[in-house]
Protein backbone atom coordinates (compact mmCIF):
# COMPACT_ATOMS: atom_id res chain seq x y z
CA UNK A 1 0.00 0.00 0.00
CA UNK A 2 1.35 3.42 -0.54
CA UNK A 3 3.01 5.16 2.20
CA UNK A 4 0.68 7.00 4.53
CA UNK A 5 0.86 11.10 4.25
CA UNK A 6 -0.79 13.80 6.07
CA UNK A 7 -3.58 13.87 8.63
CA UNK A 8 -5.46 10.18 9.19
CA UNK A 9 -8.93 10.78 8.71
CA UNK A 10 -12.17 9.23 9.38
CA UNK A 11 -15.38 7.78 7.50
CA UNK A 12 -18.02 6.17 8.98
CA UNK A 13 -20.54 3.87 7.13
CA UNK A 14 -23.57 2.03 7.93
CA UNK A 15 -23.26 -2.14 7.03
CA UNK A 16 -25.23 -4.70 7.72
CA UNK A 17 -23.26 -7.25 9.91
CA UNK A 18 -22.97 -9.92 7.45
CA UNK A 19 -21.37 -7.24 4.52
CA UNK A 20 -18.85 -5.60 8.04
CA UNK A 21 -18.03 -9.79 7.82
CA UNK A 22 -17.65 -10.03 4.84
CA UNK A 23 -15.09 -6.91 4.50
CA UNK A 24 -12.90 -8.16 7.57
CA UNK A 25 -12.58 -11.70 6.57
CA UNK A 26 -12.18 -10.20 2.89
CA UNK A 27 -8.94 -7.63 4.95
CA UNK A 28 -7.43 -10.67 6.61
CA UNK A 29 -6.96 -13.08 3.72
CA UNK A 30 -5.56 -10.11 1.60
CA UNK A 31 -3.32 -9.63 4.60
CA UNK A 32 -4.29 -6.08 5.22
CA UNK A 33 -5.50 -4.18 7.31
CA UNK A 34 -9.53 -3.20 6.73
CA UNK A 35 -8.62 0.58 6.34
CA UNK A 36 -5.97 -0.32 3.85
CA UNK A 37 -8.39 -2.98 1.80
CA UNK A 38 -11.08 -0.61 1.84
CA UNK A 39 -8.43 2.30 -0.15
CA UNK A 40 -6.91 -0.67 -1.94
CA UNK A 41 -10.83 -2.04 -3.12
CA UNK A 42 -11.58 1.66 -3.86
CA UNK A 43 -8.28 2.47 -5.65
CA UNK A 44 -8.81 -0.57 -8.48
CA UNK A 45 -12.94 -0.40 -8.90
CA UNK A 46 -14.13 2.25 -11.63
CA UNK A 47 -17.25 2.90 -11.10
CA UNK A 48 -19.83 3.88 -13.93
CA UNK A 49 -21.52 7.48 -13.70
CA UNK A 50 -24.97 7.09 -12.72
CA UNK A 51 -26.86 9.63 -14.98
CA UNK A 52 -30.34 10.40 -13.34
CA UNK A 53 -33.23 11.34 -15.67
CA UNK A 54 -32.67 15.23 -15.60
CA UNK A 55 -29.18 15.08 -16.02
CA UNK A 56 -29.54 12.36 -19.28
CA UNK A 57 -31.89 15.32 -20.71
CA UNK A 58 -29.41 18.35 -20.12
CA UNK A 59 -26.75 16.16 -22.05
CA UNK A 60 -28.50 15.16 -24.70
CA UNK A 61 -29.41 18.68 -25.17
CA UNK A 62 -26.08 19.71 -24.83
CA UNK A 63 -25.15 17.30 -27.92
CA UNK A 64 -28.04 18.36 -29.74
CA UNK A 65 -27.28 22.17 -29.27
CA UNK A 66 -23.45 21.29 -29.96
CA UNK A 67 -24.50 19.61 -33.22
CA UNK A 68 -26.84 22.26 -34.39
CA UNK A 69 -24.00 24.83 -33.61
CA UNK A 70 -21.46 22.75 -35.59
CA UNK A 71 -23.80 22.22 -38.16
CA UNK A 72 -24.21 26.47 -38.85
CA UNK A 73 -20.89 26.57 -38.29
CA UNK A 74 -20.31 23.60 -41.52
CA UNK A 75 -22.68 25.67 -43.63
CA UNK A 76 -21.02 28.65 -43.42
CA UNK A 77 -17.51 27.07 -44.40
CA UNK A 78 -19.67 25.34 -47.08
CA UNK A 79 -20.90 28.68 -48.35
CA UNK A 80 -17.12 30.32 -48.42
CA UNK A 81 -16.10 27.10 -50.19
CA UNK A 82 -19.02 27.54 -52.86
CA UNK A 83 -17.96 31.41 -53.50
CA UNK A 84 -14.27 29.93 -54.19
CA UNK A 85 -15.42 27.42 -56.36
CA UNK A 86 -17.55 30.46 -57.88
CA UNK A 87 -14.42 32.75 -58.17
CA UNK A 88 -12.70 29.81 -60.29
CA UNK A 89 -14.91 29.39 -62.19
CA UNK A 90 -15.32 33.02 -62.96
CA UNK A 91 -11.53 32.71 -63.46
CA UNK A 92 -11.87 29.74 -66.07
CA UNK A 93 -14.57 32.03 -68.11
CA UNK A 94 -12.55 35.41 -68.55
CA UNK A 95 -9.23 33.56 -69.22
CA UNK A 96 -10.43 29.94 -71.01
CA UNK A 97 -6.97 28.76 -71.98
CA UNK A 98 -4.66 31.02 -70.27
CA UNK A 99 -1.31 30.47 -69.52
CA UNK A 100 0.14 33.94 -68.20
CA UNK A 101 1.74 33.25 -64.61
CA UNK A 102 -0.59 35.61 -62.85
CA UNK A 103 -3.29 33.34 -63.48
CA UNK A 104 -1.32 30.47 -62.82
CA UNK A 105 -0.66 31.58 -59.24
CA UNK A 106 -4.09 33.00 -58.69
CA UNK A 107 -6.07 29.69 -59.54
CA UNK A 108 -3.28 27.59 -57.63
CA UNK A 109 -3.51 29.89 -54.38
CA UNK A 110 -7.49 29.49 -55.09
CA UNK A 111 -7.10 25.79 -55.15
CA UNK A 112 -5.15 25.43 -52.52
CA UNK A 113 -7.58 27.85 -50.00
CA UNK A 114 -10.31 25.54 -51.33
CA UNK A 115 -8.22 22.39 -50.86
CA UNK A 116 -7.09 23.37 -47.19
CA UNK A 117 -10.86 24.65 -46.14
CA UNK A 118 -11.85 20.99 -47.17
CA UNK A 119 -9.31 18.99 -45.21
CA UNK A 120 -10.09 21.56 -42.69
CA UNK A 121 -13.62 20.64 -42.53
CA UNK A 122 -13.18 17.31 -42.87
CA UNK A 123 -10.85 17.08 -39.50
CA UNK A 124 -13.19 18.88 -37.92
CA UNK A 125 -16.10 16.73 -38.68
CA UNK A 126 -14.31 13.81 -37.62
CA UNK A 127 -13.29 15.65 -34.49
CA UNK A 128 -16.49 16.03 -33.65
CA UNK A 129 -18.21 13.11 -34.51
CA UNK A 130 -15.66 11.59 -32.05
CA UNK A 131 -16.44 13.66 -29.08
CA UNK A 132 -19.81 13.36 -29.52
CA UNK A 133 -20.13 9.57 -30.05
CA UNK A 134 -17.62 9.77 -26.73
CA UNK A 135 -20.51 11.57 -24.59
CA UNK A 136 -23.46 9.55 -26.09
CA UNK A 137 -21.76 6.31 -25.17
CA UNK A 138 -21.14 8.23 -21.17
CA UNK A 139 -24.42 8.78 -21.20
CA UNK A 140 -25.11 4.93 -22.62
CA UNK A 141 -22.45 3.43 -19.94
CA UNK A 142 -24.31 5.37 -17.34
CA UNK A 143 -27.45 4.12 -18.09
CA UNK A 144 -26.37 0.27 -17.74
Amino acid sequence: MAEKQGKLCQINARLTEEDRKMIQDKAKEANLSVSDFIRTAAAKVTINRIYNGGEIVKELQSCHNDMRNYNNNLAQKLETLSKLIEQNSELLRAHPVSTSPEFKETFSLQKAKMNTLILHLLDQQKDHELEVEARLHNIYEGLR
